[in-house]
Formats: structure tokens, C-alpha cells, sequence
């Protein structure tokens, strides 16, 4: 979706009018002043699987990376020239040096350089036509940007190695935690992972058994892998049922025996109910059926366990007297 009039006066009110930069032709940036674009540093997109560069050469100010970067790419990027982060910023490498990059992959090398001199790229405009604002990663402690759009992404195992290698890409994620019950405490845990003043949020839904995480990619990586961790060790924690069928003793006899090892947990004080973080582990449930002479359990597969040890002990015949099934 694009942006309307409105939101447009209000974006460039803030840094001016007179200081938008925009592009006269795919991969070709102008203002006035600016050299042609054959003045910027050559760079070689990758043929096939090899390699492309930018060279660096001694020194490249910001403004001449983002100049090769969009004739190398052939995407839209703008930028105020008033932002001294860029009119103000030089990269410098050792003679000879150059950016390489994989085939395809020049706008990630980019970013990572940028975000080294405190400048991220951010993806606006309607699909199809979008373009890249480059800006200080300061400004966007206001978040004026960062509210306009960010990328949404799809991650899982597969992905977020790759996701972790975008820097300066600002996404939006959702990470499924189908075996967690307390998202809370989960989004808890990694609050401290997300970018701070604002910039990065974590959410919990628990209508949809998942937590929205918005920050640049390597955070938001960092932030499924801890999260998918402790989606999986949780669900042995999940409570289920199981059936044992007695040979020897009575259903009533275990089922006694049983409710005395795990008695009922007392009852929540008044409002916790609604604080995740004081909600019991599950509790065990006893039912114990007299005319097939069985008896059902409801428990965590931890507590399962020790069950089967202890209906095992129960179930046996007593010393000298005939087995007693069922009445």
C-alpha cells in the first residue's frame, strides 16, 4: 500500500523538501550537484554463481556506496542531504579493497557495511514499486519510519540462518509456539533480545499460540531460536492421558493410592487467575473405572513415569491370597 499525500507532506516536512533525493532512472541517482551517474565507483553484478564487487579503493564516503550500490542493484534508493551521517561519512579500507557479495546478494553487503557508520536502509513505497530510504539508524529511535513499514517475513529452521546474516533489514515475524502455555513469561524472557528505545517489539497473542516480533533480522533470529528451544522442551511438559488396565489389584485400591501421592493443588488466591506467571504446572487426575477394573490417568509425561512405577508395585497378587479382579 502506498503512502497518501498526507503522510508524504509529514515525511518530507520533517527533513524538507528541497532535501529529497529521488532517481531519474533505474540504477541511476541524481540531484543537483551530483556527478553522473558513470562518475560513481564501478561495480559488477555476479554472473552466474561467482562473486560481484564494489571496489572501495582507498576510501568511499557513504553517499558513493549507495550511488554504486543502486547501479549495481537497479533499485530505487533516496536519502536527505541534510542527514550528515551520509553527507558527512567516508569508508576507508586498504588500497585495493572491495565489497564482494554472492550472486544477487549486493543490497545485503551494503547494508552490512552501512549499519558499521549507524546507516540502515528502509524499504518504502507500494509492492511493486518500491524504494530504499537511507537514513542514520539514530532518527529511527522516534520510529516515524519504522511505523510507515517493515518487511514480513515467513522463519523457521530452515531460514533463520539466513535471516541472522541481513543486517540493517528491519522485519516483522511470527513465530508459532504451539507447546507453550504461558506466552507471557516467554515474551519475557526475550525482551532483553530486542532492540531497545522502542525500536524493537515482541507481542504475545495467545488466541494464536504465537509471539509478533518487528526488530532488524539478526535480533529477530536470535529471538526464534531461543523461543522454538523452549516451545520444544515444554512439550514433554504437556499433560495427556493414559489407560492402565489392573491384573491383580482393585481400580478403587489404586485410584486411593494414587490421590494421596498427587493430591488436588489449592485453589488460585483471588485475581491471579489472570497473572500467567503464578498458573500451576498441570495437575494429576485419577479416575479409576470398577466394572473394567482400570484406571485413567492425566499427567504430564514426567509424573507418567513415576505412575507406571508406582501401578506397577500396586498391581501385583497379595502373598498367600488369590488375585482380586474385578467385582
Amino acid at each position: 500500500m502506498g503512502l497518501s499525500n498526507r503522510r508524504w507532506q509529514g515525511l518530507l516536512g520533517r527533513w524538507g523538501v528541497a532535501a529529497l533525493l529521488f532517481v531519474l532512472a533505474p540504477g541511476a541517482l541524481a540531484r543537483a550537484g551530483d556527478p553522473p551517474p558513470s562518475a560513481a565507483p564501478a561495480g559488477a553484478e555476479a554472473p552466474g554463481d561467482e562473486s560481484g564487487e564494489i571496489p572501495l579503493g582507498t576510501g568511499l564516503d557513504v553517499q558513493g556506496l549507495l550511488q554504486a550500490t543502486a547501479k549495481v542493484t537497479g533499485r530505487t534508493i533516496l536519502w536527505s542531504d541534510v542527514d550528515k551521517s551520509i553527507a558527512g561519512r567516508k569508508i576507508v579500507g586498504v588500497p585495493g579493497a572491495v565489497l564482494r557479495f554472492p550472486k544477487g546478494g549486493a543490497l545485503a553487503a551494503a547494508q552490512a557495511v552501512l549499519l558499521a557508520v549507524d546507516v540502515v536502509l528502509i524499504p518504502l513505497g507500494p509492492k511493486g514499486y518500491e524504494f530504499w530510504w537511507a537514513v542514520d539508524s539514530r532518527v529511527l529511535m522516534s520510529g516515524v519510519l519504522l511505523r510507515l513499514k517493515s518487511e514480513l517475513v515467513e522463519v523457521n529452521d530452515d531460514t533463520v540462518d539466513a535471516l541472522s546474516h541481513r543486517d540493517g533489514t528491519f522485519v516483522t515475524v511470527t513465530i508459532p509456539l504451539e507447546n507453550l502455555d504461558n506466552l507471557r513469561d516467554a515474551r519475557g524472557a526475550v525482551a532483553r533480545l530486542v532492540t531497545p528505545n522502542n525500536i524493537g517489539t515482541a507481542t504475545e497473542v495467545p488466541a494464536a499460540g504465537a509471539i509478533v516480533v518487528s526488530d532488524f533480522a539478526p535480533n529477530v533470529a536470535e529471538i526464534y531460536r531461543v523461543l522454538r528451544q523452549m516451545n520444544t522442551r515444554r512439550g514433554a511438559h504437556r499433560p495427556r492421558p493414559e489407560v492402565f488396565p489392573l491384573a491383580h489389584a482393585t481400580a478403587r485400591v489404586v485410584e486411593a493410592q494414587l490421590r494421596q501421592l498427587y493430591p488436588p493443588r489449592p485453589s488460585l488466591p483471588p485475581g491471579a487467575a489472570n497473572n500467567q506467571s503464578q498458573v500451576p504446572d498441570a495437575e494429576v487426575r485419577v479416575t479409576g473405572d470398577e466394572g473394567t477394573n482400570q484406571v485413567v490417568v492425566l499427567a504430564t509425561e514426567e509424573d507418567l513415569a513415576a505412575i507406571r512405577i508406582v501401578i506397577r508395585s500396586l498391581d501385583r497378587p497379595a502373598p498367600g491370597k488369590p488375585p482380586e479382579g474385578p467385582k
